[in-house]
């Protein structure tokens, strides 16, 4: 099942690990050790248009079971198809903004060790749409230094 997702998304872990996708395929791709362990299963995804979906949980896909199995046991990437409710929940700006800075406070110690938290509360509380403060927080997550 695929969601149609306006990328890039933000993405929380059932433990309140954020991730952000900029892609279908960032989304999708993981090791064995994270498709393992449940990374999918009841994951959150809120797109750059507010729309909140949940997968229930991810199985391998696209590939012959032999290749699958080579890349699992190596360690490499693959993609997974994931399972969950087609159906969306609209989030408004305002609700996003609760849900994403609740998120922030879990995951404080990311953002502090590029010395941005501060900035990123006081970007999230002073943002007009859902699609720039993801935006926002993807270019950050994926900053090189």
């Amino acid at each position: 099942m695929v969601f149609d997702c306006k990328y890039p998304v933000m993405t929380v872990a059932k433990k309140g690990y954020l991730y952000f996708a900029r892609t279908e395929e960032e989304l999708t791709s993981c090791t064995y050790t994270g498709w393992k362990n449940g990374h999918f299963n009841d994951l959150k995804i809120v797109d750059s248009n507010g729309n909140r979906y949940t997968v229930k949980e991810a199985k391998p896909s696209g590939q012959s079971n032999v290749l699958q199995k080579l890349k699992m046991l190596v360690g490499a990437k693959f993609r997974v198809e994931l399972i969950g409710d087609p159906a969306a929940t609209q989030l408004s700006l305002v609700e996003f903004k609760e849900f994403a800075l609740k998120q922030l406070k879990k995951n404080r110690s990311f953002f502090d060790a590029g010395g941005t938290y501060q900035e990123t509360i006081e970007y999230v509380n002073n943002a007009q749409s859902i699609e720039g403060i993801i935006s926002h927080l993807t270019s950050g997550f994926y900053k090189t230094y």
